[in-house]
């Protein structure tokens, strides 16, 4: 009776590990992982497994004066309902494989070192009947799609470099270009050598819907507004050239 009474507590509760079997993730395509969950004191009804494709997004707040401050909140990008019901029993093992597709306007990981600011993760509960969800984060490593690592390899060869990556919090929408989530990634360069009216930063953001990919380029100029352009890329677009040509146009 005490152990039952710890494990509806969360104590000797059933635990759970998510184990990423694929070692190249791209949004858009498929994945594969492993799920692993044990049996803790006692018996527990499992109602189903959950797991959430997560991110975290930047806003602006004001304070008590009126000051702007960047805030952040966890966001829910895609989420996978697994029908698993049954009986743990104390301390038994269980395993179960499964394929899952990444979102295709998950945010990038792996460009930036450093400089890149986006946190992507999996979150994976069990749905215990009558005691707390045993859960578990796990880190992802999303990589570019081709089309995308040559459009950033172009940005380079015409003097940009890399100043910073992060999610923004809210949707993008510009000539048609939409994105599906309720956040965005943008991807800041600056340019070497900008003369006095000339370009100072690009922020680029990809939308990608599995076939093409819309590049939304918001352009700074040393002064006067904002302008915004945009590139519309096959996704099996690669040649860096060809990229560059259109690239090159649409900062004109």
């Amino acid at each position: 009776m005490f152990k039952k009474l710890l494990a509806s507590v969360g104590i000797g509760n059933a635990n759970v590990d998510l184990i990423i079997l694929s070692h190249h993730l791209i949004p858009g395509e498929n994945f594969d992982v492993e799920i692993r969950f044990k049996g803790g004191n006692v018996a527990q009804e499992i109602n189903g497994i959950t797991l959430a494709l997560m991110t975290q997004a930047k806003y602006e707040e004001e304070d008590a004066e009126g000051e702007e401050y960047s805030a952040y909140k966890n966001l829910i990008l895609q989420q996978w309902d697994i029908e698993w019901a049954g009986t743990v029993e104390p301390h038994q093992e269980y395993a179960e494989r499964f394929e899952l597709d990444l979102h295709p306007e998950t945010p990038l990981t792996t460009i930036g070192d450093k400089l890149n600011q986006s946190r992507v993760w999996i979150e994976t509960g069990l749905d215990i009947q009558s005691g707390l969800d045993a859960s578990d984060r796990d880190f992802l490593d999303v990589s570019p799609l081709p089309v995308q690592y040559a459009l950033l390899a172009a940005m380079e060869s015409l003097g940009y470099y890399l100043k910073k990556v992060d999610v923004e919090l809210g949707q993008l929408r510009y000539s048609g270009a939409n994105s599906s989530l309720n956040c965005y990634q943008e991807i800041e360069f600056g340019l070497r050598g900008s003369g006095l009216f000339g370009i100072k930063e690009v922020e680029v953001t990809f939308i990608n819907d599995g076939h093409e990919t819309e590049v939304v380029l918001e352009i700074d100029r040393t002064f006067g507004s904002d302008t915004y352009r945009m590139l519309v890329l096959d996704n099996h677009l690669t040649d860096i050239n060809e990229i560059t040509r259109k690239l090159q146009s649409a900062l004109a």
